[in-house]
Formats: C-alpha cells, sequence, structure tokens
C-alpha cells in the first residue's frame, strides 16, 4: 500500500491488483460519491483516478454516480460537473425523501435535515445510496490507484479503522451489498440514534459495537497517512 496527497488532503489509495483490463470484469460493482457545494478540480480528478484504474469503469462510466446537494444544478455552469457528465458519470441530484423511500429511514425527518457541513449531511446521505443502489462510497479526497474489487471479493461488505481516533470506524470508503443484512442494520441504528459516523459516536461504527458482518480492511492498505500523526 501506498499513500498520496492532494493538496493537504490524504487520500486512500489500494495497491494490489494488476492493471485494468477490458477482460477482467468478472462482476460490476458501482461506485458513489457525494458533493454539497463548489465541486471543482480535485473532486474531478477523484473520479478520473476511478476511471483510470477500475477494471470496466470506461465500458460502463454510468456506474460511476455522482449525487449532488439537491439545490445544485449540476447544468448551470460549472464546467467540472460538465466534464463528469461527458465522462459519462451518472450525475444526480440528492433528494433525501426520495432515496429514503423504503428504506430504514423512510418518513424518518433526520434525512431532511439541514447540515452546515458537507460531511455531516454526506453521511447519511452515503448510508442511503448504499441501501437503495449498493457498490462502493468513497469520498471526494480519495485517489485511486489500482482496482478496488480484491477487496470486494475478500470482504465483502467493509470499512476500515479509522487510525486517527482510536476505536472508531472511517466511512471515507465503504463497500455495502444492496438492500443487505449490514446496511439495513446501519440504517435501523441510524434511525434510532439519529446519528451516522463514527466521530459523533454513532454504534455503527464503533469497532466494539459495529454490525457483525461489517468487516474491517487493515488500515495500512487503505489510508495508513494518518499512521505517523498519532
Amino acid at each position: 500500500g501506498a499513500v498520496l496527497v492532494i493538496g493537504a488532503v490524504c487520500a486512500i489509495v489500494w495497491l494490489i491488483s494488476k492493471a485494468p483490463h477490458p477482460g477482467n470484469e468478472d462482476f460490476p460493482l458501482r461506485y458513489h460519491a457525494f458533493w454539497q457545494k463548489g465541486f471543482g478540480r480535485k473532486q474531478a480528478f477523484s473520479i478520473k483516478s476511478l476511471f483510470a484504474t477500475q477494471n470496466g469503469v470506461l465500458r460502463h462510466p454510468k456506474s460511476v454516480m455522482l449525487w449532488l446537494e439537491s439545490d445544485f444544478e449540476p447544468d448551470t455552469g460549472n464546467v467540472w460537473v460538465q466534464q463528469m457528465r461527458r465522462l459519462g458519470v451518472d450525475v444526480r441530484q440528492f433528494n433525501a425523501s426520495k432515496e429514503a423511500v423504503g428504506t430504514p429511514l423512510d418518513g424518518n425527518n433526520i434525512v431532511n435535515k439541514k447540515y452546515k457541513s458537507v460531511s455531516l449531511h454526506s453521511d447519511w446521505a452515503r448510508l442511503l445510496v448504499l441501501y437503495k443502489h449498493g457498490g462502493l462510497y468513497f469520498d471526494l479526497d480519495t485517489l485511486f490507484l489500482k482496482d478496488v474489487r480484491p477487496l470486494v471479493r475478500n470482504y465483502g461488505d467493509f470499512a476500515y479503522r479509522w487510525v486517527s481516533r482510536p476505536g472508531r470506524i472511517n466511512n471515507a470508503f465503504l463497500h455495502m451489498k444492496k438492500g443487505g443484512a449490514t446496511i439495513k442494520e446501519l440504517l435501523k441504528r441510524a434511525a434510532v440514534e439519529q446519528k451516522a459516523a463514527g466521530l459523533y459516536g454513532f454504534t455503527g461504527f464503533m469497532i466494539e459495537t459495529k454490525p457483525s458482518t461489517l468487516k474491517l480492511v487493515p488500515d495500512d492498505l487503505i489510508d495508513f497517512c494518518w499512521s505517523d500523526r498519532v
């Protein structure tokens, strides 16, 4: 494993499998990212690194879903969003109430709460889109260097330990089966606890109380750039 830095932000990378090859598409994978305001060069670079490294994405660009805040118009002037659409990315406006339908958060007012912080709103968004669509959620400070599907094959539903915050799980890089047992339990807990991130004590993302079906990928394979800071 190795780590690169984009600006002052640590990037998640994966260095195990061979470079992508069109013939090595043994199972499909859907990718999700969420952004609230000011989608720009750095966020676009994250998605471009995905296109450069993930098997099958060039053939199936709609497998990459960029979720934008519901009051953000993707076609009005943002050249980086327009570029994503030209690449074939499935750019969608995120509607929390709509995505919550049919989930354990259906009818729960917490999904419509307005937050000043992008991260607070995205904590809920990532759980909802993973329940409804399944696949890999990644924060947009992620830099992909290799295909992530070996992780999916080996771990199934996974996250990784938050190195700089002992006992907690980082939700920046998550894989969940659509409507599966893990994501269902996470949403049920979030509905009761009214929180969705380990940073705020959500039991679903605490190592001691996480769902038994949520596996932890070794953090030195994912994001060990914080290791020298703790």
